[in-house]
């Protein structure tokens, strides 16, 4: 992946992070243009193109199971995280789903300890530091 191409997935990934925080949920104009800056140099290479499309979808299906049977999860996030995994491949997702779970949960953890019960937390945030993890990882 070219620096560009992390540069306006982090930049999309913060702007999402900061609306889904606010908002709780995650526009499908911000979801289009993640998609349109990070899909030219997926679409350019026709190998990756076809590989990532189908870790996409497969991520949109392990996600989307868990939307179906669980209230914690939104359709945006689903969306999101297949758009992560267009963009970031197999075991970079892999890395970022697991990284952004991992958070969430000691972020819940603490908020659950201080007895600040919230129903709804915003996963774009998580995914995000998971991206950013995932890409640090890549440098390194």
């Amino acid at each position: 992946m070219c620096f560009m191409q992390i540069f306006f997935l982090l930049f999309y990934l913060i702007i999402i992070s900061l609306y889904d925080i606010k908002y709780l949920k995650i526009e499908d104009s911000f979801l289009t243009g993640l998609f349109i800056t990070t899909s030219g140099v997926v679409i350019a290479d026709n190998n990756l193109f076809i590989r990532n499309f189908f870790v996409a979808v497969l991520f949109f299906l392990v996600f989307f199971l868990i939307y179906s049977f669980t209230d914690g999860l939104g359709f945006g996030d689903v969306k999101l995280i297949s758009l992560i995994a267009y963009s970031s491949g197999f075991w970079n997702t892999c890395i970022i789903s697991i990284v952004a779970c991992i958070v969430g949960l000691i972020f819940f953890l603490i908020r659950f300890i201080q007895k600040k019960y919230i129903l709804k937390i915003p996963f774009a945030p998580f995914l995000t530091a998971g991206t950013l993890i995932a890409f640090i990882k890549e440098v390194m």
